[in-house]
């Protein structure tokens, strides 16, 4: 199959809460090791993919317009799931590259970190650190490169 930076690998169930586990690339799955109900170790590889050098539109799956929303020239990098912000990595005008960590959001006591699937400079961040987030909520803005 193929995939996109920031699509849906796999999921993964510790003590009862199930986390998507999300591609950093875009290509196509090659392998997926653990089988539905193996059980496995932080770290562990679960996949291999065969990167797009030269990927278009026909070649590479986008990422669900759910997790990113146009504004004005901007695009918006929104949050999956409701969480805290326990931590920032990046503040504005930093440059983020596609799979880098923007934040990490914390749910039932399980760290979820919330990756870029755009390649850009950040406009600016919508959260503090601390901040309760809901599903869908705008976390930063980023202007693309062109």
């Amino acid at each position: 199959d193929k995939v996109a930076v920031g699509e849906t690998i796999l999921v993964v169930e510790s003590m009862g809460v199930k986390m998507p586990v999300n591609s950093t690339v875009s290509g196509v799955i090659v392998e997926v090791w653990p089988s539905r109900g193996d059980q496995i170790a932080a770290g562990d590889a679960i996949t291999r993919v065969s990167t797009i050098v030269h990927g278009s539109k026909d070649t590479v799956s986008h990422v669900r317009e759910s997790q990113l929303r146009e504004m004005g020239g901007k695009t918006a990098l929104v949050s999956p799931s409701a969480g805290i912000v326990l931590r920032i990595y990046k503040t504005p005008g930093e440059t983020i590259h596609t799979g880098e960590s923007l934040l990490v959001l914390e749910a039932m006591k399980m760290e979820t970190p919330i990756s870029s699937s755009i390649e850009g400079v950040i406009a600016g961040i919508a959260v503090n650190e601390g901040e309760q987030v809901k599903a869908g909520q705008i976390l930063a803005t980023v202007e693309m490169r062109v």
